[in-house]
């Protein structure tokens, strides 16, 4: 397991994780990626929590969800309370799992639960809560998620699983790897990358994309190829034909665009005249 830092990511088993008693789109994919990265363990609830078999019925739920092999040895990886909400005794155990302290080491809960994601960060513990008014819908999401609550999502080594994982799901495309990677406004990541497509001699073409990640490490946007450089012939013509004014200054005659900020933090001019007159 290749961590970044101790942490361990606690997911609550229930809505988060299933519906209708079946396993939720994505869920065993974004498992897959965040093993290289975090401890997975799993919070679950029994009326018997102490009971020498309490982690049975759990472990047999885990099964039939096809997860075990993400939370063996049960005993590292699975925490049973009887609590409605879970009290700070409970986190504690967790970090223990990682070799820390009861202050030291991350963790991330999972949880579709309002009242558990409030009491989690009453306590100090880093939540992504899952469904409408939450962090995430989508499980392809969550490993970008975690990482940006992590480190930044700075690392590319790291980052280009997790963000595969995302671009499949939404564009059906993936990275071969990661050019760069430069932190943009208000808090955005933009990372130019090679996605390998047909056509070449060897039947491979690469093809260089950006990607903007938004403040909270989702996916934010995907740029086609050429639209940057389209976009940037177009300012440089209107400036050599003095048709575009400055942020915030007046629009003079023969101008018919303004420089503006985009809700990507990015400059572009956005027409205020349709004639130059």
């Amino acid at each position: 397991m290749a961590n970044l830092h101790p942490c361990v990511l606690l997911i609550e088993l229930g809505d988060a994780v299933m519906h209708a008693g079946r396993l939720r789109s994505g869920v065993s994919e974004a498992l897959v990626v965040l093993t290289e990265h975090v401890h997975i363990g799993l919070l679950a609830r029994a009326e018997d929590a102490q009971g020498r078999d309490a982690l049975l019925p759990v472990t047999e739920s885990l099964r039939a969800l096809g997860l075990s092999r993400f939370f063996e040895p049960a005993a590292q990886h699975v925490l049973v309370h009887a609590e409605p909400i879970p009290g700070r005794h409970v986190f504690q155990d967790a970090r223990s799992w990682v070799g820390t302290d009861a202050e030291g080491g991350a963790i991330v809960l999972v949880t579709a639960r309002e009242e558990m994601a409030k009491q989690a960060r009453a306590l100090g513990i880093h939540v992504l809560r899952f469904g409408p008014g939450g962090q995430f819908d989508e499980w392809e999401a969550l490993p970008l998620l975690v990482l940006r609550e992590l480190e930044g999502g700075h690392d590319a080594r790291s980052l280009l699983p997790a963000l595969n994982l995302r671009l499949e799901q939404r564009f059906g495309l993936s990275l071969s790897h990661i050019e760069s990677i430069d932190r943009g406004r208000h808090g955005r990541i933009r990372i130019a990358g090679i996605v390998p497509t047909g056509g070449g001699e060897d039947g491979l073409s690469p093809m260089s994309v950006t990607i903007e990640l938004a403040p909270d490490g989702d996916v934010a946007t995907l740029i086609e190829p050429g639209a940057r450089e389209e976009a940037e012939a177009f300012h440089e013509t209107l400036e050599q034909n003095r048709q575009v004014a400055g942020i915030g200054d007046p629009l003079e005659p023969g101008m018919t665009h303004v420089m503006e900020e985009s809700p990507e933090g990015e400059l572009r001019p956005v027409r205020k005249r349709f004639s130059i007159g």
